[in-house]
């Protein structure tokens, strides 16, 4: 799954889309890593997000997060992940409490905060809540100048 997740994050790291092959390969390594060990909760949550946004299967990917966080409700990945899910969804309370739950289980650790900070940015959108937003976003700039939220 951690190639998968590599070719997942490539368009974060380098701003391009991923190409039809790259694609087409991400889902195949996750597809084979929920096969190989399709009862680990990283598996499980690196594959809700790329069924989720490289196959459009938003539900498949809820449901692999839910599995993913029932196995370790300590994995701040599988939150980050329930996050970015419910927000996709519409989901604005759920989404915020997800990556609150997953900055609070690993502040110390720089990538899952990021993205806990991102997408909490999001659901404070979904909320109606542009100022909170606006404030958490000039926090996360100050933090990472480099973030593109």
């Amino acid at each position: 799954v951690r190639a998968a997740a590599c070719l997942f994050m490539s368009t974060r790291a380098f701003g391009r889309p991923l190409a039809d092959e790259e694609r087409v390969e991400a889902l195949q390594l996750a597809t084979r890593a929920l096969v190989l060990a399709g009862d680990d909760e990283f598996v499980l949550a690196w594959a809700s997000l790329i069924f989720a946004y490289l196959n459009d299967e938003i539900e498949r990917g809820s449901d692999l997060a839910d599995r993913a966080l029932a196995i370790n409700p300590n994995l701040s990945n599988g939150w980050n992940a329930r996050g970015w899910i419910s927000a996709t969804l519409g989901d604005g309370a759920r989404s915020l409490d997800a990556f609150d739950r997953a900055f609070r289980l690993n502040p110390a650790d720089d990538w899952t905060v990021l993205v806990a900070m991102e997408g909490k940015c999001s659901a404070l959108f979904l909320l109606d809540r542009p100022s909170d937003a606006l404030e958490l976003a000039k926090r996360l700039l100050a933090r990472h100048p480099s973030s593109l939220i």
